[in-house]
């Protein structure tokens, strides 16, 4: 008999009856992995952020001497970067400091540490290219190189390669300064490579304009040992 006479042979009401049961017997499996899956998900932990906690101030006394900065490492940066002061007589946290990039306050909440010999501060917001200097108990202290502060659309760049410093997409009759640990300093107009000795190390680098006021500028971490 063909599959068609089976099928007029059987009432309506059987097809139903049949094709009711065959879903049940595929959905079963179905309903399950559900039940499983919502099972598994019930049961997963996960971490909830840790809120963050300033420590309580500790405040300490200031130095019975002059404050000095010897370095402010990198030379240059964005707001909200950190950046290092090294020297001596800082103060242990004095109560009675005050630390500026400029014209622009850092604020306490900006001032990750504060040692007699290391300072790490952030970038404060509205910074420009100008002196880090700082006073503790009436005494002050200057570092005596520009500090750089770019942003995202700056497109200047200075880079350093085998002992080449090289500035790029500078305006014209542009000025590249680079200053030495060793007191020693380069001026050159040179912008597509300037020789550095291999000996020395690299302090500072400013970039000036026709008018010799200074531009931001980038440069690449690795290639200056930030």
């Amino acid at each position: 008999m063909s599959l068609l006479n089976t099928l007029e042979n059987i009432s309506f009401k059987k097809i139903l009856g049949i094709s009711f049961i065959a879903l049940l017997v595929l959905a079963t499996p179905i309903v399950v992995w559900v039940s499983q899956q919502e099972t598994k998900l019930e049961g997963r932990a996960y971490f909830e952020k840790p809120e963050v906690i300033k420590p309580v101030e500790k405040f300490g006394a200031p130095s019975s001497d002059n404050p000095r900065i010897s370095l402010v490492w990198p030379f240059l940066g964005k707001v909200g970067d950190a950046v290092l002061i090294e020297g001596e007589n800082f103060g242990d946290n004095p109560q009675d400091k005050q630390l500026k990039v400029g014209n622009r306050i850092v604020s306490e909440d900006n001032i990750n540490q504060w040692t007699p010999t290391l300072i790490e501060f952030l970038i404060p917001q509205g910074a420009v290219s100008s002196l880090v200097n700082l006073q503790v108990a009436g005494k002050s202290a200057s570092w005596s190189y520009l500090f750089i502060i770019y942003d995202l659309k700056t497109e200047i760049q200075v880079m350093e390669n085998n002992d080449i410093v090289k500035v790029i997409n500078a305006p014209p009759q542009a000025k590249v300064e680079i200053f030495f640990s060793d007191g020693e300093r380069i001026e050159s107009d040179q912008l597509d490579g300037v020789s550095v000795p291999s000996d020395k190390i690299i302090l500072s680098v400013s970039v000036k304009n026709k008018a010799g006021n200074p531009i931001p500028f980038f440069v690449e971490p690795e290639e200056f040992g930030f």
